[in-house]
């Protein structure tokens, strides 16, 4: 593993686990009320072009973050949407 792909993973385990209290707060309270609609929206779609330029680039690191986080803030979204 080279200095970068580590740099890599760690940079993605950290935004992964930015997500997670949000996530575990949403779900427990089936509440996203003080979370914006257009900012999860948005997110979301900057989150899509980030998965595609990393897919085009084969960068693994950058996938797995951006399919984790995109799950999570789609599910957060749903919950906002549901519940609101």
């Amino acid at each position: 593993m080279t200095l970068a792909e580590l740099f890599g993973y760690l940079g993605s385990l950290c935004s992964i686990g930015s997500f997670v209290p949000q996530l575990i707060k949403t779900l427990k309270t089936r509440s996203a009320k003080d979370l914006s609609v257009w900012m999860l929206i948005i997110f979301l779609s900057g989150n899509l072009f980030w998965l595609g330029y990393a897919l085009i680039l084969h960068s693994m690191a950058i996938i797995v973050t951006n399919i984790c986080l995109g799950l999570m803030v789609f599910i957060i979204l749903m919950v906002k949407l549901r519940y609101s």
